[in-house]
């Protein structure tokens, strides 16, 4: 990040608000709010909405199985917090409000950026810039949530509205819309025709079927059906290997969960067609896409998704009833992408002759998205694991080479005699692959 007319530490970016405020006037037409100029600080910045409940008692099945009858604390804030700022809060509240049971909730009533606690923010925790208050920003919100929670102790019923400044929360009663769900009559069958329309986070072409042979990392697998109505479809697209047997399994992460669209690694899309207006009746489809990325917490594994077949296997619901009102009556649906092989990855080979230098990597491609590697990039190069080199030159000589060393996201080879060089092939422990010709 940059810095606007001040530099103050610990920012490591800092905008002068009077130098930003023109330009914010000017992009959003504030002088059409603020005729006599726009007042600083921004009125919106000055405060944070928390509320918390307690409720109770209520039965509680507790971590060693028993069950208790005992009152439940909540509290909920205005951003999204972090696993520390939750056991921060949680803490506080068991010491000073007396209350063992406490859940917080965030993303409520409005956004006030990461809400980190003061040590995360100084360390530069997950975007620290958003709080525009500074490192004590979100601390500032908990001290003012936990005072107002001390009511909360009391058995004295408190004025909801002591001064008259809140509207009134009585509302009229009237009736909730009702969109009855399209009827599919495709749902689970694979979409012949792919809508002009159909949306993806990824800049690619889009096919209903995945390609015969994807290689590691730089493929994607893609999938297109027809679904049912997303008021009652929310498809779970499972990813199935075959095994040594022959048999169609369900691929799993190292902590034994199925691969499905609940994970990162498959991405999931919705659309309708036509698009608008939604009261006119709606053919729906669905699209997958897998970056074939091995779903492991080991870094080093990445790009050793295991070679062999695979498959989208998706299970779904479409409206099939007559009904006028929710629940509606739904049949389930079942179908299969067509079968896939993953084949190795490519290893792009770099040479200079000149300085006699060797580089490999497996590069991530432009529309990746997921981590190949901690040293590398989703979108560029990446470390190829354990890989050799295997040199040939034209007097009919070789050399193999498994000295390389990491640098700039890449395995590089120094020192390389290159005269008369011909060919050089590269291979990783994974069996991932590339080839170099003169």
């Amino acid at each position: 990040t940059g810095s606007i007319g001040s530099v103050t530490y610990p920012y490591n970016g800092c905008t002068k608000i009077e130098v930003m405020s023109t330009v914010l006037t000017g992009v959003f037409e504030l002088n059409d709010f603020f005729p006599d100029g726009f007042p600083l600080p921004m009125p919106a910045s000055t405060s944070a909405q928390t509320s918390s409940l307690k409720m109770g008692p209520v039965s509680i099945l507790k971590a060693d199985g028993t069950v208790v009858e005992e009152d439940i604390f909540m509290g909920f804030f205005p951003g999204e917090v972090t696993s520390y700022y939750r056991r921060h809060y949680q803490d506080r509240v068991r010491d000073e409000l007396g209350f063992d049971n406490v859940i917080l909730g965030d993303y409520a009533q409005d956004h006030e950026g990461y809400l980190l606690i003061p040590e995360d923010w100084l360390a530069g925790g997950y975007e620290p810039n958003i709080n525009l208050w500074g490192p004590l920003q979100a601390e500032h919100i908990m001290e003012g949530n936990l005072d107002m929670s001390r009511l909360l102790q009391t058995n004295d019923r408190e004025d909801p509205n002591p001064n008259g400044e809140y509207d009134s929360t009585t509302y009229p009663n009237r009736a909730l819309p009702n969109s009855i769900p399209d009827t599919t009559v495709l749902a689970g069958t694979v979409a012949e025709v792919v809508s002009m329309d159909i949306y993806t986070p990824l800049d690619m072409e889009v096919f209903n079927q995945p390609d015969f042979a994807i290689p590691r990392v730089q493929g994607l697998a893609q999938f297109v059906w027809e679904g049912g109505d997303p008021a009652v479809d929310n498809p779970r697209v499972v990813l199935e290997h075959k095994n040594e047997l022959g048999t169609w399994i369900e691929y799993q992460t190292d902590s034994g969960r199925p691969v499905d669209e609940s994970m990162p690694d498959i991405l999931l899309t919705h659309t309708p067609t036509p698009l608008a207006p939604i009261e006119e009746a709606q053919d729906h489809q669905w699209w997958a896409g897998w970056q074939t990325v091995a779903p492991t917490s080991r870094n080093l594994d990445r790009t050793g998704l295991p070679l062999g077949e695979y498959r989208f296997h998706v299970y779904g619901n479409h409206y099939v009833g007559s009904d006028n009102t929710y629940p509606w009556t739904v049949e389930e649906y079942s179908l299969t992408s067509e079968v896939f092989v993953v084949t190795p990855a490519d290893i792009t080979i770099e040479v200079d002759i000149t300085l006699g230098q060797i580089s490999t990597s497996i590069d991530g491609p432009d529309w990746g998205y997921r981590l190949i590697d901690l040293q590398g990039s989703a979108n560029g190069k990446n470390p190829p694991i354990g890989v050799s080199l295997t040199l040939q030159y034209g007097d009919g000589t070789s050399q193999t080479l498994t000295d390389g060393v990491m640098d700039s996201q890449q395995i590089l080879f120094t020192d390389v005699d290159l005269n008369n060089i011909v060919s050089i092939e590269a291979k990783d422990m994974f069996n991932n692959s590339g080839e170099w010709t003169e």
